[in-house]
This record gives C-alpha cells, structure tokens and sequence, in this order.
C-alpha cells in the first residue's frame, strides 16, 4: 500500500489590506553592562520578592549562553529565595503599538528557560507605577507564556486573563525558542482568541512555525469595556520575568493588522492517506466568515471542491 503525500494551497477568498505595521525591540543599540536594563529605552525594572538591585544584564552572552544570533541580548543569571526581576516597556514612539485598535495582533518574543521559571506576555499596568507586575500587584496582567524548568519539565503554560492554566504536553522547550502570540480580538464575541505558535533553535538555524494544538482558538474570556486586565483595549506594555537561571530574552516583536484587514484561516490536520482510501472531505473556515478553496500543489490524488 502507498501512502499519499500531498502539499495543499488554501486560495483565500479575501483582498488583505496592507496595512500590517510592526514594531520590535532586537536590544542591538542598547549599553552593554551587568545590571543596566533599567531606565533604557522606556525600560522598568523591578524585583521580585526579595529587595536586590540585581537588574537585566544586556550582553552578547552570560554566564555561557548565547543568543542566537550572537548579538546583544537580555540575561538574568541571578537566583534565590525570592530573587527574580520583571521587565515592562510601555508603548512609546519607537515601539508604539496600540491593542486598543483591536483587530489581528501577534506578539512574539525569543526566550530560553531559567530553573525557577521565566515568562513573557502584554498586559495592563493597574496602578499606573510603569510595571506590569503578574501575581506581584492586585490588578496587573494580562495574558502571558511560561516556561519553567522545575516542576513542569520545560513545558510551556499559557496563562489567561482569568487565571486559567493552560499546560501544554506535546512541546518541550530544549533551548532557545521563539514564540508567536497570535490574538484575534475578535473572535468569541469579543471575548477574544489566542492561538500560540513555537520554533526551535538548533544552535545553528531556527526550525519552522509549529502550531501548539492545545493552545490553539483558546476563548480568552475577555471582557472589553471593564478596564480591567480583561479588557484588551486598556492594555498598555509587554513584559518579562526570570527567577533563577540562566534566563534569557531577545527580539520583542508587535505585529499588528487593524480589525477587518485581516483573517486566519483553521484547516484541522489531515490524516495520512493510502491510496486506497475513499474521498476525504478537507474542512477549513475563515475567521472572516468567507469560503476557503483548495487547490493540489503536488500529490497523488486530486481535489474537487473539498473533496481530496
């Protein structure tokens, strides 16, 4: 029996509108030093628990590790009870995305583990002190991607506004890896959706997007209009936090395509095939409630319709 090896094209019924703008902060121009990332560049800082001045150190390496492309990054190779330091930069006019416009809105971020845990993720700063300080400050969050060494073996959890815990089982975190925070504001009524995808460094090259399938349309719960950590349109900064380690951060990245410009398309994977299989009927919906078309690239089999 032969299996079928098929590479499909969705023809997207939908003209998108060029007006996708990005925003990304690499750290290549910033001062290098130990302990300096606080006050560059609408940078804010501030400790965990226990009161250090142990800030960021903006390196090209530390403490052994390296970023990827062996340019400046952010480390903290600092550890202890209570010793931990996160992040926030707000927008600005070098950086100046805006969530309130809604719409299609990635976020993506190069991260690699520290023992006790590290994350990244866009929020509301409640209290107005130029932090987003997760589970430090009543009213600061948003929506956020940890990875910790101790405790869930370097799988990744997404954490939502509402405080639901998403585990994610099937990916690993070996190394260095870069993450998209896709968000459709849209989506659910309002209430919003999030869909995560991850690529692997090797040391030499980064792989492909992959989906994560249990982080996939995640209804979000959102609730505009409250101006609170549930509601997007009051989210003003992304933020960082690394407790232990060696952690490491590079290549902070908004992506943003205004409400209406801009879809995704669900196209649930396709089983293997052997040529003695029946039709199988291909699914696939738009976020834009337009019809999505297939076409045969290359393969075995053919396409009529839906039909494989």
């Amino acid at each position: 029996m032969k299996k079928v090896f098929l590479l499909l094209s969705m023809m997207l019924c939908l003209t998108v509108v060029n007006a996708q703008v990005e925003y990304v902060i690499n750290f290549d121009n910033y001062t290098i030093g130990t302990q300096c990332l606080n006050g560059q560049d609408n940078w804010s800082t501030h400790y965990q628990t226990a009161s250090t001045s142990q800030d960021f150190d903006i390196d090209y390496s530390c403490d052994g590790l390296l970023s990827p492309n062996e340019s400046i990054a952010v480390y903290y190779p600092y550890g202890g009870p209570g010793v931990g330091r996160t992040a926030t930069r707000k927008a600005s006019g070098n950086f100046n995305f805006n969530f309130k416009d809604g719409g299609i809105i990635d976020f993506e971020f190069d991260i690699t583990p520290a023992w006790w845990g590290v994350f990244a993720g866009v929020g509301y700063d409640a209290d107005g002190d130029g932090n987003i300080l997760q589970g430090m400050t009543d009213g600061d969050g948003g929506v956020y991607l940890r990875i910790a060494g101790s405790g869930n073996d370097r799988h990744p959890n997404i954490v939502l506004p509402d405080g639901r815990d998403i585990l994610i089982t099937n990916y690993r975190q070996e190394n260095w890896a870069r993450y998209k925070m896709s968000f459709d504001f849209s989506a659910y009524d309002g209430a919003g959706s999030l869909t995560v995808f991850v690529k692997d460094f090797d040391g030499t090259n980064w792989g492909e997007w992959n989906q994560l399938s249990e982080a996939t349309e995640l209804n979000m719960g959102m609730t505009p209009g409250s101006g609170d950590m549930r509601d997007y349109k009051v989210w003003d900064g992304i933020f960082f936090h690394c407790q232990g380690g060696t952690g490491g951060f590079d290549n902070f990245l908004v992506r943003q395509m205004p409400e209406g410009n801009m879809q995704y398309i669900n196209l649930p994977d396709v089983p293997k095939q052997l040529t003695i299989n029946p039709p199988y009927t291909l699914e696939a919906t738009s976020t834009s409630g337009l019809p999505v078309s297939f076409e045969m690239i290359s393969g075995p089999a053919t396409i009529e319709g839906n039909i494989l």
